[in-house]
């Protein structure tokens, strides 16, 4: 049971199936495009579409429980005036955005699950996230958290801009970071399967906060500030900032035209060339080790 429109687009059959409390009105343009309105939903309201639909606008006027859209696209904007507690979607492309929540105090444990492809366009909520799921983050994509993120991985490549005002308990990328301005508060864990290129990775790390692993190299990017650092590739022109106790800073390939600094590193290995570096360290008299 529940509130069906069901049209045919040029991919096949598209359903909007919405149960649970609410009414809503759909519309299909002539060129094929999908708009809705939802009214008097809840925490006990879900939308699933099915089949493969172009979203050109959506407003659901409360909060929502589950939005499934994980065959769409959304090509103009999705707005959710309340919490959503599990949305998934294919892609955001360029020049769309999808809002949740903007200024609604959040009460106690509630979480957004999300899912995504590629985001090129911009995904934003003050809402935190337990889990996202996304494909990748284009050179114009925007994911831009007024909260924390517990999980987060990224199948591809980031490119844009990743934001969370509170801390990432775990960012994990499987592709490459090329030219992307990554901020959170904390980040405990970061770990990067390709390389680091034209990047910038900022955090406000705490003492003993913050591990850094990337199998690729670095290369003209900034970085700080970590606890731990692995590179296994080389750093080649960038610059690390480190402004609190470093236990060990290591980098498997060579250190090249690059700076670093910090308060004190307990522990430093190069185990290929260092080519016109500065490393500036502040241990104390009798700490610290240099390979």
């Amino acid at each position: 049971t529940g509130v069906a429109f069901s049209y045919t687009a040029d991919e096949g059959v598209v359903t909007c199936l919405l149960k649970g409390p609410g009414s809503g009105s759909w519309e299909q343009d002539a060129e094929g495009d999908l708009f809705m309105e939802l009214n008097g939903t809840s925490s006990l309201s879900t939308l699933t579409i099915t089949g493969y639909a172009d979203i050109e606008r959506t407003d659901i006027n409360g909060d929502i429980k589950t939005f499934n859209a994980k065959s769409s696209d959304v090509e103009g904007k999705i707005n959710i005036l309340g919490f959503v507690r599990s949305l998934s979607l294919d892609d955001i492309l360029a020049g769309a955005s999808v809002e949740f929540n903007k200024g609604k105090p959040v009460p106690l444990k509630t979480y957004l699950t999300l899912t995504a492809d590629d985001i090129d366009g911009k995904l934003s909520g003050d809402l935190p996230v337990s889990s996202a799921k996304l494909g990748s983050i284009g050179d114009n994509g925007m994911f831009d958290i007024l909260g924390f993120v517990k999980s987060i991985s990224v199948s591809r490549d980031i490119k844009g801009s990743y934001k969370t005002s509170e801390y990432t308990t775990k960012l994990s990328i499987a592709g490459n970071v090329i030219g992307a301005d990554i901020f959170s508060e904390n980040i405990l864990t970061f770990s990067v399967k390709g390389s680091v290129l034209d990047s910038k990775i900022n955090t406000k790390n705490g003492f003993k906060q913050g591990t850094l692993t990337i199998t690729g190299n670095v290369e003209n990017s900034l970085i700080d500030p970590f606890y731990k650092y692995t590179i296994k590739g080389s750093l080649i022109n960038s610059e690390v900032e480190t402004e609190q106790y470093t236990t060990s800073f290591y980098v498997y390939g060579s250190l090249i035209n690059s700076d670093i600094s910090s308060n004190g590193i307990n522990k430093f290995l190069v185990k290929g060339n260092l080519v016109d570096c500065v490393v500036n360290s502040d241990n104390d008299i009798g700490k610290g080790s240099f390979s």
